[in-house]
């Protein structure tokens, strides 16, 4: 009889064991699917941040092709008066903008829709013989060139801010 009494009590052990070993893998269980839910939201923010910051590059750098169109219809019209957002720069480093406090809410910045740049006509300079200039197919060497710098700054939503700057140059200066 003691052997039936220790098989029963030791079938009692096992079956309150196995209750707690089912809630202790429950809990890990429960654990990696908050853990792997977490992390499907983190990538999702990170997904999203990288398409606005994409968006506001592409407005960017579509404010800066509008830019140059201002600059050749400025050059082409002959005329004296400076588009919005046009500033004379020279050759003199002293007169360069400097964008980490410059204004970009101030009266003298073009705007796209809600992306802004502005021109820095930074003057004339000759092309040396180890570069070339393209007119027509040729290369010409001793030619004039018109240096103008672009910068551009278009948001996206939640903030995203991007900002292009290039070096756009043409043949013919502008009226003075």
């Amino acid at each position: 009889m003691r052997m039936n009494n220790i098989k029963f009590l030791s079938a009692k052990k096992q079956r309150g064991l196995a209750l707690i070993m089912s809630l202790v893998i429950l809990l890990v269980l429960t654990l990696l699917g908050v853990t792997s839910m977490n992390t499907s939201n983190l990538q999702t923010l990170m997904t999203n941040n990288s398409q606005y910051q994409t968006s506001a590059l592409h407005s960017a750098e579509e404010v800066v092709i509008a830019a140059e169109a201002v600059v050749n219809a400025h050059i082409a019209s002959g005329t004296t008066t400076q588009p919005t957002g046009y500033y004379y720069i020279g050759v003199n480093a002293e007169n360069e903008i400097d964008l980490s406090s410059f204004n970009w809410d101030g009266t003298n910045v073009a705007s796209v829709g809600s992306a802004k740049y502005i021109v820095e006509y930074t003057g004339d300079t000759t092309i040396n013989a180890a570069s070339l200039a393209w007119r027509q197919s040729q290369g010409i060497a001793g030619d004039t060139i018109s240096v103008f710098r672009i910068t551009a700054r278009a948001p996206a939503s939640r903030g995203a801010m991007r900002y292009v700057q290039t070096v756009f140059v043409t043949i013919d200066a502008p009226a003075s």
